[in-house]
Parts: C-alpha cells; sequence; structure tokens
C-alpha cells in the first residue's frame, strides 16, 4: 500500500536486520529511505539526504551514551536548520532501546 505523501527517512539502527527490514518495507510504502548503523554514521546522510523523518534505536548495551544521543539529535537539528526545515525531536528509553524521531518541517 503507497502512502498518499512520500517522505524521505532516515532510518539508524544498530541491528542490521531490523534495519535493513524497516528499510524495505518504508520503501514498499513509497518512501525514500537512507540507513545507517551506528550514531556517528548516521550524521552523514543526514547532511547529504535531508530526511523529513529519522528513526533511531540503539539496543546494544553501550553502543549509545547519553553524550552520543545529544550528538544524533544536535546533528540531526543542523542538518533540517541547514535544509530550512524544523526539526522536533523525541528521545525515549523506556525501560529497553534508546529510540530517537526526529520529524522536520518547513
Amino acid at each position: 500500500m503507497k502512502v498518499a505523501r512520500a517522505r524521505r527517512i532516515l532510518v539508524v539502527d544498530d541491528n542490521r536486520d531490523i534495519a535493513s527490514v524497516l528499510a524495505e518495507v518504508l520503501r514498499r510504502r513509497g518512501h525514500e529511505v537512507a540507513v545507517a548503523h551506528a550514531a556517528g554514521a548516521g550524521l552523514e546522510p543526514a547532511q547529504s539526504f535531508r530526511p523529513q523523518l529519522a528513526r533511531a534505536t540503539f539496543a546494544s548495551v553501550g553502543s549509545l551514551g547519553s553524550s552520543d544521543r545529544r550528538l544524533v539529535i544536535q546533528g540531526l537539528r543542523a542538518s533540517a536548520s541547514r535544509a530550512g526545515m524544523r526539526a522536533r525531536c523525541l528521545a525515549l528509553r523506556p525501560g529497553g532501546p534508546t529510540v530517537i524521531a526526529v520529524s522536520c518541517s518547513t
């Protein structure tokens, strides 16, 4: 099923299988998707790809410290700002993996 309005979505996940499956589902729905597998690696596509939505999850123990979470959020916000968009960020760690969701709009 295609969506009415396709988006550019960045998927950052330290679990390559989950990242691949999520990216494929999003592509089949009509979205343009970029994938990265590490916090620092997620910032590079954010700058060139200019995602409208970013979803990052880091489940491995020690894979993403609080300073890394801040770097990811700051990098995604800076990328959105350079593209003339506003970024709204949400970072969750509800007793499980760290999930960062960023929505960018003009």
